[in-house]
C-alpha cells in the first residue's frame, strides 16, 4: 500500500471518528454503543478518540525516531526542493544534510 492511499485510509477513518463524537456530544446518543453502531466502529475504539485517549501513529512514537518533528521537517522540505531543482540525491548528500541538521535542531528532553 502507497504511503499516500495509506494516509487518505487514516484520513477517512479520522473523519468518522469526529463524525461519530459529534452526536454524542450533542446528546443524540445516550452513549458510546448508540453511536458505535450507528456508524459501525468499534465501541472501544470511539470511546478512546471521544476521550482524547489515543495519538495518531507518527506522533504516539516521535521519540522513537532520529528525527523530532521540525528536524525531519528541515530534511524533507531540501529534499524536495533538490528533487524540484533536478539534483541528484544520494545517499552521501542526504547523510551530509542529515548531520547538518540534528545538529543544528536542539535535543528532546531527556536524550
Amino acid at each position: 500500500m502507497s504511503s499516500f492511499s495509506k494516509h487518505k485510509k487514516e484520513e477517512a477513518h479520522k473523519a468518522i471518528l469526529q463524525k461519530a463524537c459529534k452526536p454524542i456530544k450533542d446528546g443524540i446518543y445516550n452513549g458510546y454503543q448508540e453511536a458505535a453502531l450507528a456508524f459501525k466502529i468499534p465501541v472501544s475504539t470511539l470511546q478512546q478518540h471521544y476521550l482524547m485517549k489515543t495519538q495518531p501513529h507518527k506522533e504516539a512514537h516521535e521519540e522513537q525516531q532520529l528525527l523530532n518533528s521540525a528536524a525531519e521537517k528541515v530534511l524533507v522540505d531540501w529534499l524536495r526542493y533538490l528533487g524540484l531543482t533536478g539534483h541528484a540525491l544520494s545517499k552521501c548528500t542526504i547523510a551530509q544534510r542529515y548531520l547538518t541538521t540534528v545538529a543544528s535542531i536542539p535535543p528532546r528532553d531527556g536524550s
